[in-house]
């Protein structure tokens, strides 16, 4: 985890130390989990939430995004030790794959 979104002991930050984009992605989740009355986000549509904000990646085509991101995560969770990241981490991920508003 960055620095910038870790307080000193290691843990995930609380909501006063978290950026404001971080604290929109989170806020974009809950409302899209609310919109549609789902209690858990596949992969798929957190790439939605993400895409509704104006983040962008360099693949073009969902099946190379969605397997990238899987990947991704998926060694996350392996180094960092974490069966669920929380959304604050998901969010660290997908700006270390690149992901910016264009």
């Amino acid at each position: 985890m960055s620095s910038a979104n870790q307080n000193p002991q290691g843990k995930a930050p609380r909501p006063d130390e978290m950026s404001a984009e971080v604290v929109e992605f989170i806020n974009a989740i809950d409302e899209f989990k609310r919109r549609n009355m789902l209690a858990h986000l596949p992969l798929e549509r957190v790439l939605d939430v993400v895409h509704e904000l104006g983040y962008r990646c360099t693949e073009k085509k969902r099946p190379a995004e969605i397997a990238k991101v899987t990947g991704a995560l998926d060694l996350y969770k392996r180094e960092h030790k974490r069966l669920f990241p929380n959304w604050s981490e998901v969010f660290e991920v997908l700006q270390g794959l690149g992901y910016q508003r264009r």
